[in-house]
């Protein structure tokens, strides 16, 4: 048994194998095994998709899972042949790639999550970019860029954040996490109340010295009119004026960077000797526990200090972000510190802090064998802060989350630089194609044996006993029965062509075959299974559900209609069109399903364009967001929300209009519609009901919900309940003299 991958045991297993005698290797249809990595190098959110049998071309996905489960973003991949590497950028804007928990590689039009935990990248802090905004109180930035502040912090810092450069009004427009002011001195009008409102919501500032700096002589330097209830812009009072150190008119030496405190966020840092300090900004002494010196010269003198402020740091380098009073600027010091700061800022989608840490992070959440995340075992153990990046998982370190909040650390189950190569056949080897068709199902053979046994037991029991005469005629009708029972009857009956007269006289469900076998196959079991819960709770008990060709078979038998729409759903013909709507107008009633968790941010998915093509060939009325007071949500059930293996999701419905007619039937709501009993020939959503609902043959459920939040697939029953109540009788529910009782049953 292997995975296809080579390993460095995969040599001597051959050798030993080779001198027992002739190897035959059974494999399935394909051996090309995948597996997913994160690939950081370029300080850009990607991935690599690993390969180890790429002789064909292969067509894979991507699927961006962000906080709370939500589906961001599919994207669609080409594996070329030959390359057993294939990286991939992520496309997505830098606010939705700040809320990616987890990216997830499927195979297959109708996979909706990974196949195993290798099929899974976890996300964290360490993986956010954040957005800086750089502002200079330089002149000359254009004319001489390479002498400015932002010259040097944009070269710093653009690997690792996305950085924009304007002035300080634009920088509070677009709430960047940290706003970076080089040696801006005063701070004056509607600016300052907004930036002190920027750190106090959780902002970070981090400013540099310079002339401007050091010729404020505030205490509160900052502010036109210091106020109490507004934070300063300055950490610590300063002295007016800047210190030098070294030079022709000093006797003081320039001065060095002393080793960074166990509690600063630049602890670990090593400071070069060559880095020196000739000018700085001094700061006023002080008592004030709230002031953190994070940098100080080997005098004692501090070099940066900041302050919380709020919910946001307000921090100050006492030197120019250039050259100009230190070599710091050309220092690989530099780019570590700035890099330090920039994680212990929020991120853009507001997360916490993501500072280098140290110390034990316990298990929180680790995954299983299929990429789930659940709880962690007892036998998983802590894993120190500073080692975890080059952790192999393992029994006692599972692939998973680390740490709790801020501190939260991810373990993937494919670390960085895995080498992920093909299985070497040994020499000679018997190469034997196991595929799916081959296979045997030998339960019902295993059974069929352990009766005969069963029964041959009982014989000698009752031979022993002198009983065997007196049962002869039992035991032989036994095992006529027994062996009147052919194999294939213990396997899971299949669901065979309907004839038009068995449809016209059972009431049953039906969906339209995608032409995805996978796809069908859960369609199949997802409308098998709300029908079992249809048998149970309601009056309604349906004959089995089955499969239509939307081309070639006849609809109008069907109440509802379960139309999974993928991104391979080809356009209907003239007379298919005419078909639907002319089942539509007779009131039938059809649920699309486009499978993907909805529209995103603006992001359309290729199903939703695909379910567009469908509906423009169709006759579909106006259509809206279903309402909070639809008879969707009341013909059964009393229901809020209506999840399906999705959680969330818009669902569409006929557009009516509400009116009270007092003179004929009061309290009774009429649709703008009166055809159909006023039920919506069409109801359209993204929530994947049918995976929701599927069992398999021992009433197990098949497929994972996302997020699964305890009661979520019981919701999507009683909507499946509901949706076809309201197929089958329409809007009576919506009549008014139902009031009272469901006023009663809510206890108002």
């Amino acid at each position: 048994m292997s995975d296809g991958v080579d390993d460095p045991g995969s040599a001597s297993l051959n050798r030993l194998l080779g001198s027992l005698g002739p190897i035959s290797i059974a494999h399935g249809r394909s051996n090309d095994s995948l597996a997913l990595m994160l690939d950081m190098t370029n300080q850009q959110l990607a991935v690599k998709i690993l390969r180890s049998a790429p002789e064909a071309e292969r067509q894979v996905g991507l699927r961006l899972i962000g906080d709370g489960g939500l589906l961001i973003n599919r994207q669609d991949v080409t594996l070329p042949a030959n390359i057993a590497s294939v990286p991939v950028k992520i496309e997505v804007p830098v606010d939705l790639a700040n809320r990616l928990q987890r990216i997830e590689l499927v195979m297959g039009e109708g996979s909706a999550t990974a196949a195993s935990a290798g099929h899974v990248a976890l996300l964290d802090e360490r993986n956010r970019r954040r957005p800086v905004a750089l502002v200079s109180g330089g002149a000359f930035e254009a004319a001489q860029w390479l002498l400015s502040d932002l010259f040097y912090l944009e070269r710093a810092l653009s690997p690792y954040a996305d950085v924009s450069i304007g002035t300080l009004e634009d920088a509070l427009v677009r709430k960047p996490a940290v706003i970076v002011l080089a040696d801006i001195g005063h701070i004056g009008g509607e600016a300052a109340s907004h930036l002190a409102q920027f750190i106090l919501d959780g902002g970070s500032v981090l400013r540099f010295a310079g002339p401007n700096l050091a010729s404020e002589s505030d205490a509160s330097l900052g502010l036109d009119q210091p106020r109490a209830d507004m934070p300063a812009f300055l950490p610590v009072p300063l002295r007016q004026g800047d210190r030098a150190l070294g030079g022709a008119m000093t006797w003081d030496r320039p001065g060095h960077i002393a080793p960074f405190d166990a509690d600063s966020p630049f602890a670990g840092l090593t400071v070069p000797e060559d880095v020196t300090i000739s000018r700085q900004v001094l700061a006023e002494p002080g008592n004030d526990p709230s002031v953190r010196i994070w940098a100080r010269l080997d005098d004692g003198t501090p070099l940066v200090t900041a302050q919380r402020q709020g919910q946001g740091w307000l921090a100050l380098v006492h030197v120019t972000a250039t050259p100009e009073w230190s070599n710091l600027a050309l220092s690989g010091l530099y780019v570590d510190m700035l890099r330090r700061i920039m994680t212990m800022s929020r991120a853009a989608s507001g997360g916490g802090a993501a500072a280098e840490l140290s110390g034990l992070l316990k298990p929180t959440a680790l995954m299983d064998a299929y990429g789930n995340l659940g709880q962690a075992t007892l036998t998983a153990e802590a894993v120190d802060a500073q080692t975890l990046p080059t952790t192999q998982p393992e029994p006692r370190h599972p692939p998973g989350y680390y740490g709790e909040d801020a501190r939260r650390r991810a373990l993937n189950a494919i670390p960085a630089d895995t080498k992920w190569t093909g299985l070497v056949s040994p020499q000679g080897a018997a190469q034997i194609n196991a595929s799916a068709e081959s296979e045997i199902d030998l339960a019902p053979y295993l059974f069929l044996t352990g009766l005969i046994l069963l029964l041959i037991d009982l014989l000698a029991t009752l031979g022993i006993g002198g009983h065997l005469r007196r049962t002869i005629s039992a035991v032989l009708i036994l095992l006529a029965l027994t062996m009147g029972l052919a194999p294939d009857r213990f396997s899971r009956a299949q669901a065979a062509p309907i004839t038009k007269s068995a449809a016209a006289n059972d009431a049953r469900l039906a969906f339209v075959r995608s032409g995805n076998s996978q796809v069908d196959s859960l369609s199949q079991a997802g409308l098998q299974g709300l029908s079992d819960v249809l048998s149970r709770r309601t009056a309604f008990e349906p004959a089995e559900p089955v499969g239509v060709d939307i081309e070639q078979d006849e609809i109008v038998f069907y109440p509802l209609l379960y139309w999974p729409v993928l991104s391979s759903t080809q356009p209907l013909s003239q007379n298919t069109a005419a078909k639907v709507n002319a089942y539509m107008k007779g009131g039938g009633l059809i649920l699309f399903d486009t499978r993907d968790g909805g529209n995103v941010a603006g992001i359309e998915q290729p199903a939703q364009l695909k379910l567009r093509q469908l509906l423009s060939a169709l006759d579909v009325p106006p259509l809206v967001r279903m309402p909070s007071d639809h008879v969707l949500s009341k013909t059964f059930y009393l229901m809020q929300s209506f999840p399906g293996r999705w959680r969330d999701g818009t669902i569409w419905v006929q557009a009516t209009q509400q009116k009270r007619d007092t003179t004929e039937r009061r309290n009774t709501m009429r649709g703008a519609v009166a055809t159909n009993d006023g039920v919506s020939p069409v109801v359209i959503g993204a929530q994947d009901w049918a995976a929701a609902w599927a069992v398999d043959e021992h009433g197990n459920p098949m497929a994972m919900l996302i997020p699964d939040d305890g009661d979520q697939r019981e919701l999507a029953y009683r909507f499946g309940v509901n949706l076809v109540m309201y197929a089958l009788t329409g809007n009576y529910k919506s009549d008014q003299v139902h009031v009272p009782a469901l006023l009663e049953r809510l206890g108002q």
